[in-house]
């Protein structure tokens, strides 16, 4: 799979993830800049909310080519939102 593929399958599997725990939530993308790293992350935010929680996006993907199964990699992530 290749990377802005999963970019965006991951939206839309995570959405579901978290609709499936009952989490109505708006999902976003954006790239991070942080001191001396910088990563594509993933924003849930909740509906109705103004806070949202980022996921990191390049980690996920990194994790998938490390050989983690990609629907855990989802399941996992929709688990710590």
């Amino acid at each position: 799979m290749y990377y802005e593929q999963f970019k965006e399958r991951i939206e839309e599997d995570l959405h579901q993830a978290l609709a499936d725990h009952g989490i109505d939530a708006n999902l976003s993308q954006h790239h991070v800049e942080k001191l001396n790293a910088s990563y594509d992350a993933i924003s849930v935010t909740p509906e109705g909310s103004h806070i949202g929680v980022n996921a990191n996006l390049s980690a996920m993907f990194e994790a998938i080519e490390n050989g983690q199964d990609y629907n855990e990699v989802v399941s996992r992530a929709s688990e710590l939102m």
